[in-house]
């Protein structure tokens, strides 16, 4: 695995990667399985992104981008989510709100995470990653989250789910 790709130089490097790998998966499971109501705000730019070359704006610390297969399976899977799983929300900015964050997530009514890292590989650049904690402002982010951004300023339900279908489809 990662010794074929010139990432561990030796068996100990491999089983210490391999680890990080096993806490990855667990972490998507987590996300797959949570009951706890999510919203994700996407823009359809990044995503497009995402679908040509399997890159995230916030891909960094070696990992390489996703495989065709990967991508097909990671899209494949947030559109079956977003169907079958009731607390997972997946949406997509209109284009023309003239809003370009990259990705916006409401978790649980209450922890907002504002992200718009856009590291492209450049750990030397900006990154961005805003956690809001302060209850008050929280409280204001959710209402404005939940109340403009989600009532006006999204695809709705099966406009979203046809980007997801289109992006599958153009993933080589």
């Amino acid at each position: 695995g990662f010794m074929q790709l010139g990432m561990a130089p030796n068996d100990e490097s491999e089983a210490l990667i391999g680890q990080f790998y096993d806490i990855h998966l667990k972490r998507w499971e987590n996300f797959a399985t949570k009951t706890k109501v999510t919203h994700t705000v996407f823009t359809r730019k990044a995503m497009e992104r995402f679908a040509r070359t399997g890159r995230q704006s916030d891909h960094f610390f070696g990992m390489r981008p996703y495989t065709p297969d990967e991508r097909r399976s990671i899209l494949t899977a947030l559109r079956e989510m977003a169907v079958s799983n009731p607390y997972f929300n997946v949406h997509f900015l209109k284009d023309s709100t003239g809003v370009d964050p990259g990705e916006i997530t409401l978790y649980d009514g209450r922890g907002v995470l504002l992200t718009c890292p856009g590291t492209d590989y450049d750990l030397g650049g900006d990154h961005t990653e805003v956690l809001i904690t302060n209850e008050s402002f929280a409280d204001k982010f959710r209402d404005f989250y939940l109340h403009e951004l989600l009532t006006g300023h999204v695809m709705g339900y099966h406009e979203t789910l046809a980007v997801l279908d289109e992006l599958i489809r153009m993933i080589e």
